[in-house]
């Protein structure tokens, strides 16, 4: 698979949708998955798409084994940018969403988007 930068800042892409089904798939497994939410507003936006895409099984999300956090959460901590990790839990994955990253850090994905146009 390629990557373009259209794809990329292509807003309604389905970036989200896919990131939220391999995060419900790896808790369906049995995985502590963790997925980084850019604010309050947004994990209950994700939390709501999660639901629907997670049907039956969205017991997952209901004190399962699939959390989605918001960023500026005491749960977590950002060890480097974009590199977060939960506090006093183990997890098998944890998944950050690219709106959180986009909004952290802006600059670099504006440079980023720049350097492989």
């Amino acid at each position: 698979m390629t990557t373009s930068t259209a794809h990329l800042t292509a807003r309604g892409s389905g970036r989200t949708t896919r990131h939220l089904l391999r995060a419900i798939e790896l808790a369906r497994k049995g995985g502590n998955v963790i997925y980084v939410a850019a604010n309050e507003r947004e994990r209950d936006r994700l939390t709501e798409l999660a639901r629907q895409l997670a049907g039956s099984t969205a017991w997952v999300l209901d004190g399962g084994n699939l959390r989605i956090i918001p960023a500026g959460s005491r749960a977590l901590v950002e060890d480097q940018p974009g590199n977060f990790r939960c506090v006093g839990e183990w997890t098998d994955a944890v998944l950050v969403d690219h709106y959180t990253l986009e909004a952290r850090y802006p600059g670099v994905i504006d440079q980023w988007l720049r350097a492989v146009k």
